[in-house]
């Protein structure tokens, strides 16, 4: 298992997934990023842009694991900013749902963890999880 932190009350688990948001907030903004810590109350990720605090998200993270096997997952989260400090973003959980992926599994490649490898990761024991990572989609 991997590592936990303890933070804010809740444990936090050091995990790189590709992320999508949407703003709630006007006017409407995308983007992306990855997520480096989650917890049941939190989500820590790196974004390609700051963000004010309060602001309402929708974030859409690539669920590791596969329903049944075989179909794709993700958890989609309304969560609100907590905190921004340069281009990492800590946001409170308000509710999450798992809903299916309608992409192939086959997107998580060598390519997608050298992009995760990009973003600066806000604690060092992120850097053994890429490492993890790439170990395990070299093979």
């Amino acid at each position: 298992m991997a590592p936990s932190f303890a933070i804010r009350g809740a444990t936090q688990y050091p995990i790189i997934l590709e992320l999508q948001y949407t703003t709630r907030d006007r006017p409407h903004r995308v983007g992306m990023g990855w997520t480096s810590l989650m917890s049941s109350r939190d989500v820590v990720f790196s974004t390609d842009r700051p963000m004010e605090r309060g602001t309402k998200l929708e974030i859409s993270i690539s669920w590791p694991v596969l329903l049944g096997g075989q179909v794709p997952l993700k958890v989609v989260v309304d969560a609100d900013v907590a905190d921004c400090v340069d281009k990492s973003v800590t946001a409170r959980i308000v509710k999450y749902q798992f809903r299916t992926r309608r992409i192939p599994v086959a997107k998580a490649t060598a390519q997608t963890v050298a992009a995760a490898q990009a973003v600066a990761a806000p604690h060092p024991a992120a850097a053994a999880l890429y490492q993890t990572h790439e170990a395990f989609y070299a093979r």
